[in-house]
């Protein structure tokens, strides 16, 4: 979500395609509307067999797959993207602009810093580690459980899906717990983090 808590980030569709039954396809990067390359790509996440991408109405191109689709799109000025698989649509307008948009690069902002590099024991558990890992360790995986309940409180429908579906809960397991937090951005405080992290240094590997 984003800072608004209803604004559904692309990635939520992204672990939607991966466990929801229901047909839908989603046009990623619709607030990436001024785009200054010549051809530019255009992803698609869906749970359908294949995608069709229209651009100003006409067929670009269908593609078979499972999940992301991409599509490479030639831009010569504003243009129409119609993503279609079956009964489920969606719509963007991206354009050829002569430079890159400023409003989209990003702004460099202070880092939380979790825990000091000097005090970072590697042989014990942190939450650099993944998921997969913590959760082999009896100890660790109590640790991470009351860490799960927390953001599955605050995360809404995608986070309380992940628990009962076993192709999300494979996928998170590659993630370290680190990158979870920053996905979760400001719903768990910094300090839950820094305790958190405590908790797992006492903990040898």
């Amino acid at each position: 979500m984003e800072f608004d808590h209803k604004t559904k980030k692309d990635a939520f569709y992204l672990y939607k395609a991966a466990w929801s039954k229901e047909p839908f396809v989603h046009l990623c990067g619709k607030r990436y509307s001024d785009r200054a390359e010549e051809k530019t790509q255009i992803r698609v996440y869906s749970n359908c067999k294949s995608v069709t991408l229209y651009v100003d109405g006409r067929e670009l191109e269908t593609k078979s797959g499972k999940t992301v689709f991409t599509f490479t799109v030639p831009l010569t000025g504003e243009h129409k993207m119609e993503a279609v698989s079956g009964e489920c649509r969606d719509e963007s307008i991206v354009r050829r602009v002569n430079a890159p948009n400023p409003a989209y690069l990003f702004r460099k902002q202070a880092v939380i810093n979790w825990f000091d590099a000097a005090d970072y024991d590697p042989s014990c558990y942190s939450i650099k580690d993944t998921m997969g890992a913590l959760s082999q360790n009896p100890r660790t995986a109590a640790i991470l459980g009351r860490m799960m309940e927390r953001m599955t409180a605050s995360r809404g429908d995608v986070a309380k899906a992940a628990n009962d579906n076993a192709n999300l809960q494979k996928m998170m397991a590659g993630l370290s717990l680190e990158s979870l937090i920053k996905q979760a951005g400001d719903s768990v405080p910094g300090e839950m983090i820094r305790s958190l992290n405590a908790s797992l240094q006492q903990i040898k590997k």
